[in-house]
């Protein structure tokens, strides 16, 4: 039966040891290479030979989960490109409450002011400042809506890098487990027809090795 990405994942990625086809096949019958190499087998597979690809396959799909969880890595590299226009963005908050004192600090009012003039310039300077802090806090509030703009393209353009490299190593991932899966059946297949000869031979213990030798698979 086929194997699923996440199966083969848990078959070549997790485990703290990999095991190599082709040590394998050569540790189970190396004492019957002899027989093994005659054309009567040979006929029915070069299964060192699929061993083999098939231990490349498996190193790229070792590689392409690791291209998986690198591609983490760009958040990093993209965080200066958010971080940037964040911080102008707190240094703009802070200018905020500033122009508020200033603007405050520059009214000319009467101090306790109680004629009408007095209160009429009083109200008039108010008018004034509120006027100049309206079109300075706009100012500010444009730049802020702009920064605020960079750091919304900023964290998109990580996410698009991140997503690109995912969806490619997923893509690679994909591939490699069907390369591995039409390896696997071919492999399975060659080991069944080398036992059934090797049983015609009379040949127990080189039925045995080849067919242990399919232990490598999990089962």
């Amino acid at each position: 039966m086929a194997k699923s990405v996440e199966q083969r994942t848990k078959e070549l990625v997790e485990p703290t040891t990999r095991a190599y086809l082709v040590s394998n096949w050569n540790e189970a019958t190396s004492a019957y290479s002899k027989d093994l190499n005659a054309p009567i087998f040979k006929k029915l597979g070069d299964i060192a030979g699929l061993a083999k690809r098939y231990d490349a396959a498996a190193d790229n799909f070792i590689k392409f989960d690791k291209k998986k969880d690198d591609a983490k890595k760009l958040f990093d590299s993209g965080f200066p490109n958010v971080e940037k226009p964040g911080k102008q963005l707190q240094g703009l908050n802070k200018e905020l409450e500033d122009i508020v004192k200033d603007e405050t600090a520059s009214l000319s009012k009467v101090k306790n002011a109680s004629k009408a003039e007095d209160l009429l310039n009083d109200w008039e300077e108010a008018l004034k400042g509120q006027q100049d802090l309206n079109k300075e806090r706009k100012a500010i509030f444009d730049r802020m809506l702009k920064l605020g703009e960079d750091v919304a393209k900023a964290r998109a353009d990580v996410i698009a890098s991140v997503k690109k490299e995912i969806d490619a190593a997923k893509a690679g991932l994909t591939s490699t487990n069907n390369e591995l899966n039409t390896l696997e059946a071919q492999i399975r297949s060659a080991v069944i027809n080398y036992q059934k000869t090797a049983i015609d031979m009379d040949k127990k213990e080189i039925a045995d090795a080849v067919r242990g030798f399919l232990s490598v698979f999990g089962r």
